[in-house]
């Protein structure tokens, strides 16, 4: 009898030889590092709103944080802020990610989901369609957005994906669309930090608590914190030389309330009600201040240090031995079931 090759093992197969492909490309030199052009399809609505933002938000340093986090414009906020934000280890959350869409996926899912699963995926799509036309085409925002779509579909079809064939099919579509993402850190930044929540934080989870417990609110912020970090801590070495350890503090008391910050920034700017984004941009830029005054605890070396990649050489041991661990109890209960 004749056997083939499940074509689900072909897609992995072909999505790792552009991976491959890319990296030799950008190894040898043929992929440079030029400056990527965002294309923005509403950039009229962006600006307009901006400027809505600035003037229900009065405050510079607060609406252009506001602006920062719902529409990922760093440029909007002032570069005292940003060094801040560097500083105490936030500069991922004025980066639009998997988080932002992760917000609008349960929204319309929450509110049209009711109605039918068709009409939650239908309105997912139309919602994140419009949000990337208004934010552009970023090496980031184009991993979220496949990442989104692949969610959608198999939340449509009631199926769960192994978390390494997602990021394998999402690097090699991300890469299709731009091979220059190879070489874009905000690019690599991405794709380790889902990967990190995908694949460590489970581990992590199964480390501390036991099958029938789960972590409280802090706790789960706590870990999903450490687990982007593993992942991304080599990469921000090499490329900045420097890591805060304060990071995780700051982690725990803003990210909770980034969706928060959000809802009231398009509150200010689509009805010109700023004082509920006012309060939450306030008591962000107060622990911001707070904890970027402490250069202290910032951890610094070279820049462009291969060495720091060594840094993944126990992580992945660990990703090993928790996976055999897991198999060889799988196995135990098994036999536990199958033998008298």
């Amino acid at each position: 009898m004749q056997k083939f090759i499940h074509p689900s093992w072909m897609v992995i197969f072909f999505s790792a030889i552009i991976i491959v492909v890319d990296i030799v490309l950008a190894v040898s030199g043929i992929i440079k590092n030029d400056s990527l052009e965002t294309e923005v399809i509403f950039e009229g609505a962006s600006e307009w709103f901006g400027e809505r933002v600035s003037d229900a938000v009065a405050d510079e340093e607060l609406a252009g944080l506001g602006k920062g986090y719902l529409l990922g414009s760093k440029d909007s906020i002032i570069s005292s802020m940003n060094d801040k934000i560097r500083i105490v280890g936030l500069s991922h959350i004025v980066v639009v990610s998997g988080t932002h869409l992760g917000i609008i996926i349960g929204f319309a899912k929450k509110v049209f989901g009711r109605i039918s699963r068709l009409s939650g995926i239908y309105f997912s799509v139309l919602l994140l369609m419009l949000y990337i036309g208004i934010i552009g085409l970023t090496p980031s925002l184009v991993r979220a957005g496949l990442v989104a779509i692949l969610s959608l579909v198999a939340w449509y079809f009631g199926k769960e994906f192994e978390p390494w064939r997602i990021i394998i099919i999402v690097a090699a579509l991300s890469l299709l669309y731009e091979p220059r993402f190879i070489i874009n850190v905000s690019w690599q930044l991405s794709m380790m930090a889902y990967a990190g929540i995908i694949v460590i934080l489970p581990i992590l989870l199964k480390i501390f608590y036991a099958p029938d417990e789960k972590p409280g609110f802090i706790a789960s912020t706590l870990i999903a914190s450490i687990a982007a970090m593993l992942s991304c801590l080599p990469i921000s070495l090499f490329y900045f030389g420097s890591f805060s350890i304060v990071s995780f503090i700051a982690n725990i008391l803003i990210l909770p309330t980034i969706p928060y910050a959000m809802g009231a920034t398009f509150i200010a700017g689509i009805t010109g009600f700023g004082w509920p984004a006012q309060m939450i941009l306030k008591f962000h830029v107060y622990i911001i201040n707070i904890l970027s005054e402490h250069e202290e605890f910032m951890v610094t070396i070279e820049k462009g240090n291969p060495a720091v990649f060594l840094l993944y050489v126990p992580v992945v041991i660990m990703i090993i031995v928790a996976k055999l661990v897991y198999i060889r109890g799988c196995r135990d209960r098994l036999r536990r079931c199958l033998l008298p």
